[in-house]
């Protein structure tokens, strides 16, 4: 892509597997987001999920891995981030995590 966004979003008890992935989103504005959400009723983990067995990610704007309401972002092997503007890693504080 250039110019533009590349974006997931896994809802609540969603996977996305990305398996083997390289997401570049050229230019001054290419952006790549990935975003986890669920639920907080009831207990116990009901977010969604991002899984790769590796990662790599190449914006020249911005990159964001969020993770929301119990969500998670798992890659098996390696995460390689390449960004022209800002990497932002978040959790909400409601139990999600990203890890590699």
């Amino acid at each position: 892509v250039t110019g533009g966004t590349i974006e997931f979003l896994s809802g609540e008890f969603s996977t996305i597997d990305l398996g083997i992935a390289s997401l570049t989103a050229l230019g001054t504005d290419g952006s790549v987001t990935l975003i986890t959400t669920g639920s907080t009723a009831g207990s116990g983990s009901t977010g969604g999920y991002i899984i790769a067995d590796n990662l790599s990610i190449e914006a020249g704007g911005d990159v964001e891995l969020a993770t929301n309401n119990n969500g998670v972002i798992d890659v098996a092997g390696t995460i390689d981030v390449d960004a022209g503007g800002v990497i932002t890693i978040s959790e909400d504080g409601m139990g999600g995590f990203v890890e590699a």
